[in-house]
């Protein structure tokens, strides 16, 4: 009688690690230049600058390029969009609907269709955008 003994595989070579993280950028920014300012202005410039960061806001002034500023959104245009958003998701549940089952005219299609091109024109105009040039 012959004892069946499970022999291991020799282990395989593990992968080496990278690094992980964010890839280092070709053309790195290395150089450093302070600004004194009051707080007033400080702030004033972070106001300016929105989400994209003031260090941004001013390299793109300083080079002559034209900064992307956020422009403000008034609350009531949010208030609508998040309205137009729940009938949008509505006339969409209706789409899928007549699609799934297959219950749906052809006028009625193209109406729904037309509908939404509609709705994501105004919500555009709502937040601010240009739909024709964004």
């Amino acid at each position: 009688m012959t004892d069946d003994i499970a022999t291991s595989s020799p282990e395989k070579p593990k992968p080496a690690k990278g690094k992980g993280g964010r890839p280092k950028s070709k053309n790195p920014r290395e150089a450093f230049i302070q600004v004194r300012m009051t707080h007033e202005e400080k702030d004033r410039l972070h106001e300016i600058a929105g989400p994209r960061g003031a260090a941004e806001l001013m390299r793109s002034l300083a080079l002559g390029k034209s900064p992307k500023i956020p422009r403000p959104v008034p609350e009531l245009n949010r208030e609508a969009w998040v309205e137009l958003s729940r009938l949008a998701s509505n006339l969409n549940q209706l789409a899928y609907h007549a699609n799934s089952t297959g219950e749906l005219k052809p006028d009625l299609h193209d109406a729904l269709l037309d509908t939404r091109s509609q709705l994501a024109l105004v919500r555009a105009l709502l937040m601010g955008r240009d739909p024709l040039k964004d």
